[in-house]
Parts: C-alpha cells; structure tokens; sequence
C-alpha cells in the first residue's frame, strides 16, 4: 500500500470502508470531525507465520487533545465495525494500539500498545484497554501533528512482538517494546482502523507493507 493513489479507484489487494476516504498522497481513516470510524482491511488471508509490518502515518489535529486513535489489527476476521477504535469489540487476535485520548487520567497518552483478545474480552476504554493489554506491551510516544509521517515497524518471529517507531523521519528506529510469548492466528487478516469521538483527529495512512520474514 503506496502512494500516490487513485482517488475514487478501488485498490487491489485492500478494501476500504467507512469514513475512509482515498487522496493522492494518503488514505484518510477518519477526519479531525466528531463521531467517525474508518478502516482498511487486506482482502485475502495472509499466510506468514512471522512478518514485519512497516506502516508510515500522520495523526494530527487542531485542539491539544486528540482522540480517540487507531489500530493496526492482526485478527481472525475482517470489517466487523465496532467500538475499539473502529474494529468490532470482540475480536479474536491482537492489535497494536496508538491510543491518543487518556481515558483514565494516567497521563500515559498518547501511547502504543498491544491488546490481545479470544474473543470474549471486551475493550475497557475507561481504563485505557488495562485488561487486555499484553504484558510489558507498552510505550508513551507524542506521535501527535508531526511535521513528517511517523514510521513504525512490527515485527513477529519466534513468537516474540516487536515494536519500533521512528517519529522524526530519519530511519533511526527506537524499540518501543518487546514482548514474548504472543500467540497470534495462523491465518489472519491485516486491518489498520480508526475512530474519533468528541475529541478528534485526521488518521493518515501513508505506506502500509507485510512482508514475510
């Protein structure tokens, strides 16, 4: 997934929906505007037992809070719309959190994290999803209004979760956690969504890419 795009055109190997709407440059998931949820989701199953996932993105707003995020979803099934940043609450599988809004006045915001699920957890958005975040899965970030996209690399083998992010666009990447044991799905969809709530922010996807490893 990468620029420059056909505004209006359907891409290949992805499909769109919601909010999302396709730009020259970007795909936007969800405008700086209250009550929205957007999202990409790969068409086909991936095969990969381990991968990497480099993603380049912009969340940016005008107030100085933002909300409410977005997800990076590695999840057994696909465009089910719901209330964990614009992917259905019960999911089974993991998903990588970039969470803007602190619901729970931790001052841990804005964050990434990863969150796990079997399907019958639901996500405790007054607690900042506390009950279903891996272990040591965690790192505050201000990835906020960012004058280049943010880069953030993902990376699964031998059961470890990895992740790195390079905010000001100069390829150093810094890990942000590594976690081990995750067990992830052994045939999956990948899905990037969003959603906003009073507290908004335009969620750019710039590049997204899945390669096995």
């Amino acid at each position: 997934l990468k620029g420059p795009f056909r505004p209006g055109a359907s891409m290949p190997d992805w499909n769109v929906g919601g909010s999302t709407v396709v730009t020259d440059n970007y795909i936007r998931l969800t405008p700086a505007e209250a009550a929205h949820a957007g999202s990409i989701w790969s068409k086909e199953r991936v095969p990969y037992n381990e991968w990497m996932i480099d993603i380049q993105f912009k969340v940016s707003g005008a107030r100085y809070l933002g909300g409410d995020g977005f997800a990076i979803w590695i999840t057994q099934n696909s465009e089910e719309f719901g209330g964990t940043f614009g992917n259905k609450d019960e999911f089974t599988g993991t998903g990588i959190i970039f969470d803007t809004y602190d619901n729970d006045g931790q001052r841990d915001n804005p964050s990434i994290s990863a969150i796990t699920s079997n399907g019958t957890l639901r996500f405790d958005h007054e607690r900042d999803g506390a009950g279903q975040k891996i272990d040591n899965a965690q790192c505050i970030l201000n990835y906020r209004n960012p004058r280049a996209p943010v880069a953030v690399k993902i990376t699964y083998q031998s059961k470890v979760l990895r992740v790195a992010h390079d905010i000001h666009g100069n390829s150093d990447f810094i890990e942000c956690f590594k976690t081990f044991p995750v067990a992830l799905p052994q045939s999956y969809f990948i899905g990037v969504t969003a959603h906003t709530g009073q507290v908004a922010d335009n969620h750019d996807v710039y590049y997204l890419k899945v390669t096995d490893l």
